[in-house]
């Protein structure tokens, strides 16, 4: 009987342990599984921050495209009007060599007349 009662004790002392073993092992599972959905929050929190930084990103890109796109649109404007300026002053200048070459053939004719 006493080895029984002895038996009996040492069974009872290890389904304490064993429910207490269970009931760490229970609390180490909530706590894992608390972990767990922090950090799936956190991950899907940087994922949205990262699309929205892509997504300014790529907006980014764009205007600087389309401000290169304007100055080089700008550049080609300035290099037409340059020309143009350019063939205008040729104008001016042979038109002022052929009043120059007049004045100085009346100039001659002029001092062709006092001589006389």
């Amino acid at each position: 009987l006493s080895d029984l009662e002895n038996d009996k004790a040492r069974q009872n002392n290890d389904l304490r342990n064993a429910k207490n073993e269970f009931a760490d092992c229970s609390r180490y599972l909530q706590k894992l599984k608390s972990e767990i959905d922090a950090l799936q929050n956190q991950r899907a929190s940087l994922e949205s921050n990262t699309r929205d930084e892509e997504e300014r990103g790529q907006i980014a890109i764009n205007e600087a495209k389309n401000h290169i796109n304007q100055l080089q649109e700008a550049l080609r404007k300035v290099k037409t009007d340059m020309a143009e300026q350019m063939r205008e002053h040729q104008e001016l200048l042979n038109a002022n060599m052929a009043l120059d070459m007049e004045i100085a053939t009346y100039s001659k004719l002029l001092d062709g007349e006092e001589e006389r």
